[in-house]
């Protein structure tokens, strides 16, 4: 495919050895090996069924139809996600033509998506958490005797600080 390039682009051939091909280099080299070791398992299984890959990507309608039926196949041995994702994305990567055709394969990688545990994480430590209620519960019986509003204020920083943290913060 270069050397159709370069044949087609005489001006191509003036490039330096030394100078970066900003073609080839638009991926970063480990997002591009995670779509290739994607991209690998489902070349084989396409051998093994006597399916040419390449030449089911020259359209979107038969291109997201193997590559739904391949992510389900993939969903339902209970493979890694990514795996369907990275997937998507190297085809529409490869083929530039399909990018944003392949709705039906998103949908299939979306919903398997939305099946998988989300991982939420603790917005901030326990030890945070517990110095700002005494913290706010110092400062409110410090200002008790001054002002009376700002007292109220941190105390509603402590009760919000607790009531609205606890089921975030696992207290």
């Amino acid at each position: 495919m270069e050397g159709e390039e370069r044949r087609r682009c005489p001006l191509a051939t003036g490039l330096s050895a030394s100078m970066r091909n900003l073609q080839k280099t638009r991926v970063g080299s480990p997002y591009r090996a995670r779509m290739l070791r994607a991209w690998r398992p489902f070349v084989a299984w396409c051998k093994l069924r006597g399916i040419h890959a390449p030449s089911c990507f020259l359209s979107a309608g038969p291109a997201n139809d193997l590559l739904v039926i391949y992510i389900q196949l993939i969903f339902s041995r209970h493979e890694d996600f990514n795996q369907a994702k990275y997937l998507v994305l190297y085809v529409q990567t490869r083929w530039r033509h399909l990018k944003g055709k392949l709705r039906k394969s998103w949908d299939s990688v979306e919903s398997w998506s939305s099946e998988l545990p989300t991982g939420n994480r603790i917005p901030m430590p326990l030890v945070v958490h517990e110095s700002l209620c005494q913290t706010a519960f110092l400062h409110a019986a410090s200002l008790l005797h001054k002002s009376v509003a700002q007292a109220y204020m941190f105390v509603a920083m402590n009760v919000l600080s607790v009531w609205g943290l606890q089921g975030s913060s696992g207290l």
